[in-house]
């Protein structure tokens, strides 16, 4: 008794197997893409007949007469009955399999067209959309699909409804769907331009900022929109360059120099960018006492880790003239001559200009001082190296030029505006076309009461 059950148990699993594999081929023949529609649908009814439990066949049967329905939408007989078939396929699939999240978008698309073209249903196309979002990652393509279906309907959506697309739309955007913004922007171009849709979608993210404002541009959309886009732009640039600055300080005190160089090269990339859009639309998005003191600190460590690194004064990418240029604070300015010094990197002034040997290190060094109010050295200086023997090579013009200046500028702040005449027509005569010399004269003739 018990060997005729294991015979009929085994040709019933053999059978079971064939018709599965059999399927499964037919199936296979039906998605290839030499087949033509009636002859996909053939195959796929076929396969169905064959073993109707593989809800994937039941998928691309619907998927096969949505095609044909949405092709043939002049034909309100075969349109009609082609929508009708795709629907009882994909409800057919999702009986098998309840939680395809790609069969619920295509039967809310089937059910949507229906819904347009006043067919009866059964079943909400909204639904499904949200069904479909529910059982899809915010990375997927079906999540992407969602969204911009629904957003393509706006109009004709219920506020919670609306709700609903805006958090689809937001939480595609927070993912991989950045990609597609700009298709997005495109439907959203198309139905209705309303820009509250976008505010209120969009993530904290500079770039999707600045194609949407790029966007605007190219459509010739709202001005004030696109202004408002950069200038929330920057701000994103400015929260993330303080961010690199505090990992770039971090690495720098743990002598992790090439890190901390990174991070604040990149503070000082994104930084340099901020053209302040907010004055254009009348927003404080960016404090610029703090944006000109994180500027500041970041050029300042950038120029003592090359210090650091080369032990010269070599400055290739500028961030020591960078940091000079915006340094105002006299003990900020003498913490930074004291590190060069005790890399010895700057000599005393008066020693530097009483043997000259490298013009440049010496102009460093008479600006910190300036920045100090030690006027009566750096005026010193300068008269100590005009006393000297030194001959001023083509490369050091620049720097003599510079130091005579602050020589000059030094004696004004002193009341000697005679000498500080006398140093700026000798910074004149080293280099006629310095513009900045010129003022400088100019302003000591205003002092003087004598027109030149």
């Amino acid at each position: 008794m018990k060997k005729p059950l294991l015979i009929a148990a085994l040709v019933v699993v053999a059978v079971c197997q064939t018709l599965i594999t059999w399927n499964a081929h037919l199936y296979d023949r039906a998605r290839d893409e030499a087949a033509g529609p009636a002859a996909k649908a053939r195959l796929l009814e076929l396969a169905a007949r064959v073993y109707p439990w593989n809800d994937q066949v039941d998928f691309e049967l619907g998927k096969t007469f949505f095609a044909r329905g949405s092709e043939s939408l002049g034909d309100a007989s075969l349109r009609d009955r082609a929508f009708a078939q795709s629907v009882g396929y994909f409800l057919k699939a999702l009986r098998l399999n309840p939680g395809s999240a790609a069969t619920h978008l295509y039967l809310a698309q089937s059910l949507q067209y229906m819904s347009y073209l006043s067919l009866p249903t059964t079943v909400g196309y909204f639904g499904e959309y949200r069904k479909a979002a529910a059982l899809t990652g915010h990375d997927s393509e079906i999540y992407c699909e969602v969204g911009t279906v629904l957003l393509a309907s706006w109009e004709s959506l219920r506020p919670e409804e609306r709700e609903f697309t805006l958090d689809v739309l937001g939480k595609m955007l927070a993912g991989a769907g950045r990609e597609k913004f700009r298709d997005l922007l495109e439907v959203w171009y198309l139905h209705g331009r309303d820009y509250s849709i976008i505010d209120g979608i969009m993530p904290d993210d500079p770039g999707l900022e600045r194609a949407y404002a790029r966007f605007l541009g190219e459509m010739s959309l709202s001005l004030e929109v696109r202004q408002k886009a950069l200038a929330r732009a920057e701000f994103l640039d400015f929260v993330k360059a303080k961010d690199e600055l505090s990992q770039g300080q971090r690495g720098y005190e743990y002598f992790q120099s090439q890190d901390a160089a990174g991070h604040l090269i990149t503070a000082a990339r994104l930084l340099e960018s901020i053209r302040f859009y907010e004055s254009l639309v009348r927003e404080s998005l960016i404090d610029p006492a703090e944006y000109a003191q994180v500027l500041k600190t970041t050029y300042l460590l950038l120029a003592e880790i090359q210090a650091e690194k080369t032990r010269a004064l070599s400055d290739p990418d500028g961030y020591l003239e960078k940091y000079l240029v915006l340094e105002t604070d006299p003990l900020a300015a003498g913490e930074f001559e004291q590190f060069l010094k005790d890399r010895n990197l700057l000599e005393d002034v008066q020693t530097a200009a009483a043997r000259p040997k490298d013009l440049r290190a010496l102009a460093i060094g008479l600006r910190l001082d300036f920045k100090q109010n030690k006027y009566r050295d750096i005026a010193q200086a300068g008269e100590t190296l005009e006393k000297s023997a030194y001959i001023i090579p083509p490369a050091g013009t620049a720097y003599y030029v510079r130091i005579l200046e602050l020589a000059g500028d030094s004696f004004e702040k002193l009341d000697d505006i005679y000498e500080a005449e006398n140093y700026d027509l000798k910074a004149l005569a080293a280099d006629p076309d310095d513009l900045e010399g010129l003022i400088r004269l100019e302003r000591c003739y205003d002092r003087l009461n004598d027109d030149p």
